[in-house]
């Protein structure tokens, strides 16, 4: 048996890490590596899964607050006794047919929400002498 003494060490007993051991260990660390990087920046990986968490996020908050608005909407509404809002020339044109046949709207409240332009239309008054509208718009 072989001992080498350098300074008066005897090398031969004390364990260590080999030249080999030391080449897998590295080889190990660098795959690791790639598949952390590979894993983080590739598509479908960390970054682009947290992008997408985000733009999910945005997306859930604009719908909350469009719902958060129909809700305050609603609420004025049946605070403020609203039965039926007009927006269109259609909605005009079937509001006064009701009215016409007899639906009275009586106790309702009836909101008029745009600006309608009856031009070239062939418009028949809201009421009639059987069955007059006596309401407010």
């Amino acid at each position: 048996m072989i001992v080498l003494k350098i300074r008066n060490k005897n090398y031969s007993k004390e364990k260590g890490i080999t030249l080999i051991a030391l080449v897998i260990t590295i080889i190990v660390l660098l795959i690791l590596a790639g598949v952390t990087i590979n894993l983080t920046l590739k598509e479908g990986g960390i970054f682009s899964r947290a992008q997408l968490a985000v733009q999910n996020y945005a997306n859930a908050q604009d719908k909350e607050l469009v719902a958060l608005e129909q809700f305050e909407t609603e609420v004025d509404d049946r605070i403020n006794n609203v039965t039926l809002k007009i927006g269109d020339k259609e909605g005009l044109e079937s509001f006064a047919e009701e009215v016409n046949k007899g639906k009275t709207y009586k106790g309702e409240t009836i909101v008029l929400q745009a600006d309608i332009n009856l031009e070239s239309t062939n418009w028949s008054p809201i009421g009639n002498a059987e069955h007059p509208f006596l309401r407010n718009i």
